[in-house]
């Protein structure tokens, strides 16, 4: 996870951190993270963490457009070979985990118009 982001995410609204995706420019540098919080009977929180205008990790996202997850990966992709395009970042980090690439939007399909300044 992301220096100095750590001890701001263990847990939310009472939810412990069950998994974390880092959010990186196309240059690999840090943007932030989204994490997952889970309680006993299933109830999530999908929570985003970054620095609004370059202050302390907060939750939520003021960046527009919003970063891709993946797109340090796309960046070094070739551009003749395909990506995919899914919803959430553990389906994304699924496929990236066995060599195919994959991208999403943060914030969810809802969201994926927010990203295209990235593209």
């Amino acid at each position: 996870m992301i220096g100095g982001l750590y001890e701001y995410t263990q847990a939310y609204n009472g939810k412990p951190l069950i998994h974390a995706w880092d959010y990186c420019a196309k240059d690999g540098a840090p943007l932030g993270v989204v994490g997952r919080y889970q309680d006993k009977t299933g109830k999530k929180d999908i929570v985003p963490f970054f620095k609004p205008n370059g202050a302390t990790w907060a939750a939520g996202i003021e960046l527009n457009p919003r970063p891709l997850f993946g797109l340090d990966k796309l960046a070094a992709h070739p551009k003749n070979k395909a990506v995919f395009i899914v919803e959430g970042e553990k389906s994304a980090a699924a496929l990236q985990s066995i060599g195919i690439m994959a991208v999403t939007s943060l914030g969810g399909s809802q969201s994926a118009n927010k990203q295209i300044g990235h593209l």
